[in-house]
């Protein structure tokens, strides 16, 4: 069982939305109050949640391709592109020399 408590954070990676989990220790001295909509997801049968899941994933990698010329930042190490003498693809690859 759960209590709702915790002792870490979990978030998303705004670039992939993979689970980061936080390593401070702080716990709240309340209970999590769960959003009406996770309730009504977590009813769902099994297969269907999957298959959400799996959309979910879909749509964000055709977002994310889609915004991809809008770069994180003005610094070179977020372009995208190539190395003119190997061909790899990301700026902070290793060197071929």
């Amino acid at each position: 069982g759960d209590s709702g408590k915790h002792s870490g954070s979990t978030s998303t990676c705004p670039k992939c939305n993979t689970p980061q989990i936080s390593t401070e220790a702080k716990s709240h001295k309340g209970q999590w109050v769960m959003h009406p909509d996770c309730h009504e997801f977590l009813k769902l049968d099994d297969h269907l949640k999957d298959n959400l899941r799996k959309e979910k994933e879909k749509r964000i990698k055709e977002v994310l391709s889609q915004m991809k010329f809008i770069l994180d930042s003005d610094d070179q190490k977020d372009t995208y592109g190539k190395w003119s003498c190997c061909g790899k693809e990301e700026y902070g690859a290793t060197g071929c020399s």
